[in-house]
């Protein structure tokens, strides 16, 4: 195959490229002709993106009121570009033609999803809380309606032993609003085996809190060190969660691009916080991180309480309501059902009796 048949073919490759009005086999235009340069490598240091508009703008290429050029006209572009990115070299049009045939046409370009970001935190399944944990399984996949749970109604035992419902309450449609958060902690590890043990129980007690598809009982992600630190008081004025940050991506811990940490990793990062929390003290100074970290036990898993006093409660409470909405319901709360609302009889236009008063007045 001849250069002026390579040549078309590039030609045709190009300005047929990404489809659209613009694109035509038969001519190309100024963004195809800039990505033609990029694409094929001739653009560099010393033949820039500028440089190759200068050229498509050329006189000698096409009139300046034309858009797009043909073959005939790509040829003379390519004969400049030779000349300004080669000058006076007579080999200049064969290094071009060299470097435009090395190509494999138009690069085609699309984007990659950032496994680092901020969509990460937010579909992973294991750092949810509350009714929105309870939608997913272990590994991350949905529970389905099985995970629409409806809470069991309470049982009490009564004299005779046997298990009866609980009743339901007579005071109104009233329903408890969960506000503010109450926390309960697992029991310490300071006791029963080794140091080392009590360690070790103490990380994989932390590496699968919470369960989901990142929950491993021997590797512990970013987010869980973090909760480490926090739930067993390493965090303070002094020491606050940025550091606990900065000592789980220092490189002494673990590579940059790893995302968890393995047990021994783990006590190099309590080498490291030790380091920064009480800098001069070494070995004092694990010792104090360590013991702290037993006393503080496994993980605190937060929970909710009642408020009292919600203005859910007064929402609900039926003897505040007035006007038709109070005629619905009974002295105990109690909705009437069909009692409480007016029934019209059929064809009657004075459902009330109104007419009937005021004859007896």
């Amino acid at each position: 195959m001849t250069d002026e048949a390579k040549l078309q073919n590039v030609f045709h490759w190009f300005s047929g490229f990404g489809g659209g009005v613009g694109a035509n086999e038969n001519f190309l235009d100024g963004p195809r002709f800039q990505k033609f340069a990029k694409d094929t490598k001739l653009i560099d240091s010393k033949f820039a993106a500028p440089d190759v508009d200068l050229v498509f703008a050329n006189i000698k290429v096409k009139p300046k009121a034309e858009r797009r050029i043909n073959f005939e006209q790509f040829k003379v572009a390519v004969q400049l570009i030779a000349e300004k990115k080669y000058p006076g070299d007579p080999h200049a049009l064969e290094k071009t033609y060299k470097k435009i045939f090395a190509s494999e046409g138009p690069v085609a370009s699309g984007t990659v999803a950032d496994s680092g970001g901020i969509l990460d935190k937010l579909t992973d399944t294991s750092l949810y809380t509350g009714a929105h944990k309870s939608r997913f399984n272990e590994d991350g996949t949905g529970a389905g309606l099985g995970g629409e749970r409806a809470p069991e109604r309470p049982v009490v035992v009564s004299s005779t032993g046997s298990k009866s419902p609980r009743p339901a309450s007579s005071a109104g449609p009233k329903s408890p609003r969960p506000t503010t958060s109450s926390s309960a902690s697992s029991p310490a590890f300071s006791s029963g085996g080794s140091e080392e043990e009590q360690l070790a129980a103490v990380f994989k007690a932390f590496c699968s809190f919470g369960g989901g598809a990142v929950a491993n009982d021997n590797m512990m992600d970013g987010p869980r060190f973090n909760k480490f630190a926090k739930d067993t008081k390493l965090v303070d004025a002094k020491f606050p969660a940025t550091s606990v940050d900065l000592v789980f991506a220092d490189v002494k811990v673990k590579p940059k691009a790893e995302r968890r940490i393995n047990y021994q990793q783990f006590r190099v990062a309590l080498q490291v916080l030790a380091d920064k929390k009480y800098p001069g003290e070494g070995a004092a100074g694990l010792s104090k991180v360590v013991q702290k970290v037993l006393a503080g036990g496994g993980p605190v898993a937060v929970g909710t309480k009642v408020q009292k006093d919600a203005i859910l409660d007064k929402m609900t409470d039926a003897s505040l309501y007035t006007g038709a909405h109070k005629e619905r319901f009974d002295a105990d709360g109690k909705g009437k059902g069909m009692g409480g609302r007016d029934s019209i009889a059929k064809g009657s236009a004075d459902p009330k009796g109104l007419a009937s008063k005021v004859a007896r007045k």
